[in-house]
C-alpha cells in the first residue's frame, strides 16, 4: 500500500513538472518565432487602436487558423496593456474528447515558440479543491486554448495563465462554473478570454444571418437567450460554453457593457462563400461614469414638472385617458427642443422630439411624450400593461450650429445631424456615451441613422451640426 502511495505521489509530481504543448505550432500558426512575429506584427498593424471607457475583462476571441482567423483576434489583442493584469484566464471548448463538465488543465505551463508561459499554480489548487478536475485527453490536443497565447505574449509580455476546457455543459453548470472561477480568482486582477468561432460551414448569406444573431445576444449580454438559441441551433459557437461562463464571470468581476470590435468569416479570406465559418472579437468590460450634453439653468422643480408632464401624457395617451396639464414656470414657456425616450427593461421603446424649439418646452415636451409611446414607427405603441415597466428621459436641446471643423465636436457633450440631400439623421449625446463610440464611429452611426453609407460624412455635399442637452 505504502508502495502505491509513492508511485501515485511520483506519478504525480512527474506530471505536475511536465510543459505543455506546443500542440499546434505550424498548423495553425507559425511555429518559427520570426514568422509568427512577423505575422503577428502585421496582423496588430492593420487592426486600428480602438478605445473603450474602460479597461477590458473578457475579450471574445477566434480560434482558427491564423490566415482564417488571426486579424480579426487582433482586434481584441490591440486593446490590452503590459502590466495590466496578473492573471489570465483562458476558457475553450474540447475539439477531440467528449466529458461533462469542464477540466483545469495542471502542467507547469504551456510551451508555444516564443517562450514557455506559465500557468498559476496557486489558483489551480483552489479550482482543483472546488471540484473542478484535471482530464488530460481534454487538452493533449486543443488548439482553442493555445492559438490565444502568442497574442498574448506578445501584448501582454509577462502573465500567469489558467486554462479550462469545457465539454458538455447545461446553464446550471454554467452558473457554477463561472462561480467557482470567480471566488477562486476575487483576489486576482484577472483578464478572462472566451475562445470560440461562431457558424460552421454555411452559405455565406445564411452564415452571417445566424451569427448576427448570436452577436446580438452577446451584445445586449442576453445570456440565457443565447443558450436557448444555441441549444435549439438558431445560433451557432463552438464555443458557446467559453461565452456563457465568461459573460457570467465578467459579470461577477464588474462588467456591464458588450462591445463587438470586429466580425468576419473564412469566406472574406478565401473568396469560398459555399461553407464558412465564423468570427469574432468583441470586449467586455465596466464602462467608466461619462458626463452627458451641458446645463441649462433647468431647476429641480422644473425637471420635476417636466417628468411628470411626460409621465402623465403616456398614461393619458396609452390608456385613452384626459390629461390635466400641471401649472408651469416661466422657464418651461420658453421654446425649445426636446426628446423623450422611453425605455422598458434597459432597451429602447420609442423616442420622439422636436430639434427645434417651436413650442414652449412644456408643450413640447406633451408632444413628444405622446408621440414617442405611441407613433414611433419601428415599435408597436404602448399597451396599458408596459407601463409598469417603462422608463422615460427627457432631452432637452439647444439649438444646432453646424460644423466647420470635426474638432469642434465633443463627443458625451455634443449630439449630431447629418444631412445629404433630402436625408437627414440625429442621434442624442447620450447614445454616443451608452455605446462608448468615439467621433469616427458616432459620425458613422449617425449617417445610417440618415439612410446613408456609413462613410457619407466624409463627402463633399454632407452637412454635420452639433447640439447640446440637459439630459435627466
Amino acid at each position: 500500500m505504502r508502495g502505491t502511495i509513492l508511485l501515485l505521489t511520483l506519478m504525480l509530481a512527474c506530471t505536475q513538472a511536465e510543459e505543455r504543448g506546443p500542440n499546434v505550432a505550424g498548423a495553425f500558426y507559425p511555429a518559427d518565432v520570426e514568422d509568427l512575429n512577423r505575422m503577428l506584427d502585421r496582423f496588430f498593424t492593420k487592426a486600428p487602436e480602438l478605445t473603450i471607457s474602460g479597461k477590458p475583462i473578457l475579450l471574445i476571441e477566434p480560434h482558427a487558423g491564423y490566415i482564417y482567423s488571426g486579424q480579426v483576434a487582433a482586434y481584441g489583442y490591440q486593446l490590452l496593456k503590459p502590466g495590466s493584469y496578473d492573471l489570465v484566464i483562458i476558457l475553450g471548448p474540447s475539439h477531440y474528447h467528449y466529458y461533462y463538465g469542464a477540466s483545469v488543465d495542471t502542467p507547469v505551463g504551456h510551451r508555444i515558440p516564443t517562450g514557455l508561459i506559465p500557468f498559476d499554480q496557486t489558483i489551480i489548487r483552489r479550482l482543483v479543491k472546488a471540484g473542478i478536475p484535471y482530464v488530460p485527453s481534454a487538452h493533449n490536443r486543443e488548439h482553442s486554448i493555445e492559438v490565444q497565447l502568442p497574442f498574448l505574449k506578445k501584448k501582454l509580455k509577462k502573465f500567469k495563465v489558467v486554462e479550462i476546457v469545457i465539454g458538455d455543459y447545461d446553464l446550471e453548470y454554467l452558473k457554477s462554473l463561472a462561480q467557482k472561477i470567480y471566488n477562486a480568482t476575487k483576489d486576482k486582477r484577472p483578464l478572462i478570454i472566451a475562445s470560440s468561432d461562431l457558424s460552421h460551414y454555411h452559405p455565406y448569406g445564411e452564415a452571417v444571418v445566424i451569427d448576427r444573431r448570436t452577436i446580438k445576444h452577446i451584445k445586449n449580454f442576453e445570456i440565457e437567450p443565447l443558450y436557448q438559441d444555441l441549444k435549439t441551433r438558431r445560433c451557432e459557437a463552438c464555443g458557446g460554453a467559453a461565452i456563457i461562463t465568461g459573460l457570467y464571470l465578467s459579470r461577477m468581476f464588474g462588467a456591464d457593457k458588450v462591445k463587438p470590435l470586429y466580425y468576419s468569416n473564412s469566406g472574406d479570406v478565401t473568396g469560398d462563400s459555399s461553407r464558412v465559418v465564423g468570427y469574432l472579437a468583441a470586449v467586455v468590460y465596466k464602462k467608466e461614469r461619462k458626463e452627458i450634453g451641458v446645463g441649462l439653468n433647468l431647476s429641480d422643480d422644473d425637471k420635476r414638472t417636466l417628468r411628470k408632464i411626460a409621465s402623465g401624457a403616456i398614461k393619458a395617451v396609452v390608456r385613452n385617458e384626459k390629461f390635466v396639464m400641471p401649472e408651469v414656470s416661466g422657464r418651461l414657456k420658453e421654446k425649445s427642443g426636446a426628446f423623450v425616450t422611453i425605455t422598458k427593461q434597459g432597451r429602447l421603446r420609442g423616442c420622439i422630439g422636436f430639434i427645434i424649439g417651436i413650442k414652449p418646452l412644456y408643450e413640447t415636451v406633451f408632444e413628444a411624450a405622446q408621440s414617442a409611446a405611441t407613433r414611433d414607427s419601428r415599435f408597436p405603441p404602448l399597451s396599458p400593461e408596459e407601463l409598469k415597466d417603462i422608463e422615460i428621459e427627457i432631452s432637452v436641446l439647444t439649438e444646432p450650429v453646424l460644423v466647420r471643423d470635426l474638432s469642434e465636436i465633443k463627443v458625451g457633450r455634443d449630439g449630431l445631424i447629418i444631412k445629404r440631400g433630402l436625408y437627414q439623421g440625429l442621434l442624442l449625446p447620450q447614445v454616443a456615451v451608452e455605446n462608448d463610440w468615439d467621433l469616427d464611429e458616432f459620425l458613422a452611426h449617425t449617417c445610417v441613422k440618415a439612410g446613408l453609407s456609413p462613410d457619407a460624412w466624409k463627402k463633399k455635399g454632407t452637412s454635420i451640426y452639433r447640439f447640446s442637452a440637459e439630459v435627466f
